[in-house]
């Protein structure tokens, strides 16, 4: 191997030394550590969507996309599957309406 490892032997290597970690998370860890593990992965995945959009100044928006999946994470664990629903509804309108304010 050279100097520095490929991007893709570095996220194998992650993977090896991860999954295990989140299968015994998610076994072991109870429902309230789960849900945070789910918040974790909405904020790091708005990250990510953010910067792979080439969206970088839009930090507005990354807030408000971080703001809507908690949101609807907090539905889901506190209400269930209704609760969920009704928090993507919600979610729905408020994009709407902010595309509306932006691109009139």
């Amino acid at each position: 191997m050279g100097a520095s490892l490929s991007s893709h032997f570095q996220r194998f290597l992650t993977a090896a030394a991860v999954i295990p970690l989140l299968f015994a998370y998610i076994v072991w860890g109870g429902p309230l550590l789960f849900a945070l593990l789910i918040w974790v992965g909405i904020l790091v995945g708005t990250y990510e969507y953010v910067h792979l959009t080439g969206a970088e100044r839009a930090f507005g928006e990354m807030g408000l996309h971080a703001v809507l999946g908690t949101i609807a994470l907090l539905s889901a664990y506190f209400q269930g599957l209704e609760g969920l629903f009704g928090s993507l509804i919600f979610n729905f309108l408020v994009l709407v309406i902010y595309l509306v304010l932006t691109f009139k």
